[in-house]
């Protein structure tokens, strides 16, 4: 890797291109070697739902709220990023990203990032209406979530639906 920047307390790091889908960073300083807890993902790599656009024939089949992409909004990565603006008079809504066919067998991950809104906010997502997941987005910031396929959505071998619900 190539460092850009760094602090005391952040590195900034070029990566260099890989066929890798994940890795972990090893990193040597004064204080002795360490590997990271988190891995940095190739999102070239990954099967994604939505990037800038839905991915994978995955279509926009929400309700009760406004769900649209935005090139304006605060993003991770790429030119665009999914807007969830549920029901704001609190109706029973949800972001389902459906009529999709992505064969995840032999994936160990599935992941998402979510910014939060003026207030913490609580969320149920699933694939393929099975086994729901209750997060808890916090406000105003960016939170990375991930589920290991084997235990968390086990027998998933293809996902065609992906939903984020209030309750």
């Amino acid at each position: 890797i190539t460092v850009v920047s760094q602090t005391k307390t952040q590195m900034v790091v070029q990566m260099p291109a890989t066929d890798a889908e994940r890795v972990a960073f090893k990193m040597t300083n004064a204080s002795g070697t360490s590997v990271s807890q988190l891995d940095v993902v190739n999102v070239n790599k990954a099967l994604t739902v939505y990037s800038d656009q839905y991915d994978n024939s995955f279509q926009n089949w929400g309700w009760g709220g406004d769900y649209n992409g935005s090139t304006t909004a605060d993003k991770i990565s790429g030119a665009n990023s999914m807007v969830a603006a549920f029901d704001p008079n609190g109706a029973w809504g949800g972001l389902q990203i459906g009529n999709g066919n992505l064969n995840v067998s032999g994936k160990k991950y599935f992941s998402f990032w979510v910014k939060g809104a003026d207030t913490d906010k609580q969320v149920q997502a699933t694939l393929n209406w099975g086994a729901w997941k209750v997060i808890t987005i916090p406000a105003n910031k960016w939170t990375h979530f991930e589920y290991t396929m084997n235990t968390d959505f086990a027998g998933v071998g293809t996902v065609n639906t992906v939903i984020f619900q209030m309750f």
